[in-house]
């Protein structure tokens, strides 16, 4: 039986796929992608391959691949597949998957989720589930990186109202629906006529990171993203518009694994013990939107 939430996506995506780029597209999003994998590498990813999961028309795949990464995508929606296929051809493996049904492709290096894929995962069972196929994608001490998109973020690009935005010879028109009860909406109407209905689930930031744990991931750091792409070393969700999550899957030694269990960091504790106190803060197109 087909979940729901990816009766949703392709409903979503599936007739919106040849459109996407030009709705979604930035300029800045390649180096946006390039600036999340300097901060992963920095956490301890190497540089050989990486899986991108919920790849879409592979926009995060291309900078990867810049990066000199041997890349592998997955992503639910076969018309999204067929646009990064159009891109790429042999050079990247594509498969279709649901991301809480991922199956084990490899033992990767990096493994992203970029572009808020997990807010259409309706519970947190299915995040749970979804991050757990992530962690066995990668190799002992691999690093995976995601972002989740803030209620700033709902109260805003998905406000009721209306814009345009050119797409080929006609225009598309984002119609927000609003943010309730946990859940945002929008309606893209397409040229020509045809609907794609937009849904996403808000996760709190302690649920995010109580199922990194229960995923067997470890916690290594949670920024805070403005809409121009600046990242802050930790989240505001009443500042910023999205969560950027770093994990690691703990490595391959006792002593790391130890170290990794603990989730601290000098000077009072790391990102975990921070959302745990519930100290979350320090201090159309979207990049990465």
């Amino acid at each position: 039986m087909i979940h729901p939430d990816i009766l949703a996506a392709e409903a979503a995506y599936g007739r919106f796929a040849p459109f996407y780029d030009a709705f979604a597209g930035h300029p800045a999003y390649a180096a946006w992608v390039r600036g999340l994998v300097v901060l992963a590498q920095a956490h301890g990813a190497g540089g050989g391959s990486a899986l991108d999961v919920a790849c879409g028309t592979g926009n995060s795949i291309a900078p990867l691949l810049e990066l000199g990464y041997e890349v592998t995508g997955v992503d639910a929606v076969a018309s999204m597949l067929d646009q990064a296929r159009a891109k790429f051809g042999d050079r990247v493996p594509l498969h279709r998957a649901d991301m809480a049904e991922l199956p084990v492709l490899g033992a990767f290096d990096l493994v992203t989720c970029l572009n808020d894929p997990v807010n259409h995962l309706s519970t947190a069972a299915r995040l749970t589930r979804a991050l757990a196929a992530m962690a066995a994608n990668l190799r002992p001490g691999g690093i995976l990186v995601f972002d989740t998109n803030t209620p700033v973020t709902y109260r805003s690009f998905f406000a009721p109202g209306t814009r345009t935005v050119p797409a080929g010879d006609g225009t598309l028109t984002w119609a927000g629906g609003g943010f309730a009860a946990g859940s945002a909406t929008a309606t893209i109407v397409l040229p020509g006529g045809a609907t794609a209905p937009q849904l996403q689930h808000h996760h709190e930031p302690a649920a995010v990171a109580r199922a990194v744990r229960a995923a067997g991931l470890v916690l290594r750091a949670v920024q805070g993203q403005h809409d121009d792409g600046r990242r802050d070393p930790d989240l505001d969700p009443a500042v910023h518009t999205k969560a950027v999550w770093v994990c690691r899957r703990p490595g391959p030694t006792i002593q790391e694994e130890v170290r990794d269990e603990g989730q601290e960091e000098p000077e009072g504790g790391g990102p975990a013990a921070r959302l745990h106190e519930g100290h979350l803060s320090g201090g159309p197109a979207r990049v990465g939107g």
